[in-house]
């Protein structure tokens, strides 16, 4: 069955999703349903969707909720699968309690308080923690664009504006400067003291932006463009092609005061 199937035909603890996100579950969690995951999910409210994962997952290894209610303590679930942790996900205490239970997250679900300053910090300490190959999904972005929530149309503290210089990261080599020259950088984040080191972020194989949703996909290493691929002989257009296999060289460019 589908995540909606699994999700509709069902009693026990209440979970309340949007409509369009259940497709969206589908497209980057098939590759999981069979293999055996470790899936951390940050704001579990009342329980819900933390009985849906293990008929979702089947062979999953470990299923991780958090909330910083402390009501959540009083959730008694069937599958031992389950483990949670009640406490302040900004929190040094919480964070080690969650990273004791698995050796890294296949999955990780940010639904959890949905202020930018609370889902930017997040990423920034859970995603190295995501494996390779593993997917990083934050749900109801649709606060970012609420001032009640730190965000706003174009506010450069929302998570929104956050994520998109992620997009910039993705195209790293082309920026024009070595990587050496760059091991650390504020990246644009005026709330974060201190500065952001690239090396954690440089396999991020891609970004998905859905309705209200982010997905971030973690590759096995750094991300490149790889070297230029050219096929056929004849150029009657333009014919100044390169050879094939040569190496992708970007032009140098000034970018002294972009991200500083």
């Amino acid at each position: 069955m589908n995540f909606k199937n699994h999700f509709k035909n069902r009693s026990g603890y209440l979970s309340d999703k949007w409509q369009s996100y259940f497709p969206v579950y589908d497209l980057y969690f098939a590759k999981f349903r069979n293999k055996k995951i470790n899936l951390l999910e940050i704001g579990i409210q009342n329980g819900g969707s933390l009985e849906v994962w293990p008929d979702y997952f089947k062979n999953a290894n470990v299923f991780v909720g958090s909330d910083i209610d402390l009501k959540c303590k009083h959730l008694k679930f069937k599958s031992k699968r389950v483990k949670l942790v009640i406490g302040d996900i900004n929190k040094n205490i919480t964070r080690k309690k969650i990273t004791a239970l698995a050796k890294g997250f296949d999955i990780i679900i940010d639904d959890g308080s949905h202020r930018s300053q609370d889902i930017n910090k997040t990423l920034l300490f859970f995603y190295p923690y995501l494996n390779p190959g593993g997917v990083y999904l934050i749900e109801d972005l649709h606060c970012s664009y609420w001032k009640s929530y730190d965000g706003g149309l174009l506010e450069k503290q929302s998570s929104i504006e956050f994520l998109k210089l992620f997009i910039d990261l993705l195209n790293f080599e082309s920026w024009g400067m070595k990587f050496k020259r760059l091991s650390s950088l504020k990246f644009g984040y005026a709330r974060n003291k201190k500065n952001i080191s690239i090396k954690n972020f440089r396999d991020i194989e891609s970004i998905h932006f859905h309705n209200s949703i982010c997905v971030i996909k973690k590759g096995y290493g750094p991300n490149s463009i790889g070297k230029r691929v050219v096929s056929g002989k004849k150029a009657l257009v333009y014919p100044h092609l390169p050879q094939s296999g040569s190496a992708f060289e970007p032009e140098q460019q000034n970018i002294k005061n972009i991200y500083f």
